[in-house]
């Protein structure tokens, strides 16, 4: 599934459990403010931050320039600029976020009254009786954190692609890697910060670009995906770990 298609799927999914739980909290209620705080601020987010970005994402993908880098480039810098725009715009709210500040959840994540009745309306997400003053903002927010990886990545694919050359081909048909995405960007970053490629003057762009060519595969967003790896509990070099000890077993099972 390519990334456009990746994005609708995604999209489609977010809306119906936005509309399920629209559903389940105008049939139910909340029992008090703090359960109605945890929704807005917490579970809401999960469909309606994923919404935001994967909407973010498909309009990216549809309107990006299919030709002359230099179009590519000016039009990802301005996707760039618009969310330090954001970030710039609504600086305190981001840093209250940030700084897992509570003080005024009572103002942002719980609904202003209507005296009206307000009726079901599927994808509205600003409903009122499904809307509290802020928890869009937030969902906004975390979407935006998440574009700014996807697009500086996107940013740096294509000012490299000249290094890379249309010169360098690989039968695709020949290889193809057998284990998770984020093992093999796990792999690439070990290999980009051990400098073994180029005396470590190749960029990270550069090194995962070569990989994705080579296994006919696209990775994403590496900085995201490498982010992940750096927050995990235990090993944060599972995948490292798991080839070397296959390959020290080998290497003993075959001098026995």
């Amino acid at each position: 599934m390519d990334l456009l298609s990746t994005a609708n799927h995604c999209l489609e999914l977010c809306a119906q459990f936005l509309d399920f739980l629209k559903i389940q909290i105008l049939e139910n209620g909340f029992k008090n403010n703090r359960e109605e705080i945890q929704f807005f601020k917490s579970i809401k987010q999960a469909p309606l931050s994923n919404y935001f970005y994967y909407k973010s994402l498909k309009l990216f993908l549809t309107e990006k320039p299919r030709a002359l880098k230099k179009s590519k480039i000016k039009f990802v810098e301005k996707k760039l600029k618009n969310l330090n725009h954001f970030f710039q715009s609504n600086i305190d709210f981001c840093q209250y976020i940030d700084c897992n500040q509570h003080y005024l959840d009572s103002y942002y994540f719980i609904r202003i009254k209507m005296n009206t009745p307000q009726s079901i309306q599927y994808h509205n997400l600003l409903e009122p009786s499904f809307h509290s003053p802020k928890d869009s903002l937030l969902a906004q927010y975390t979407a935006n954190k998440k574009l700014v990886y996807f697009y500086e990545e996107r940013l740096e694919r294509i000012k490299n692609d000249e290094v890379l050359g249309s010169n360098t081909h690989y039968n695709a048909d020949i290889l193809s890697w057998s284990s998770s995405k984020t093992d093999l960007v796990e792999l690439i970053y070990a290999l980009y910060h051990s400098k073994v490629i180029n005396g470590g003057k190749t960029d990270i762009i550069s090194i995962s670009r070569i990989f994705e060519k080579v296994f006919n595969i696209e990775l994403g967003e590496i900085y995201k995906t490498y982010s992940e790896i750096k927050e995990r509990k235990k090993s944060r070099t599972k995948f490292l770990d798991e080839i070397s000890h296959d390959l020290q077993r080998e290497i003993l099972r075959s001098e026995s």
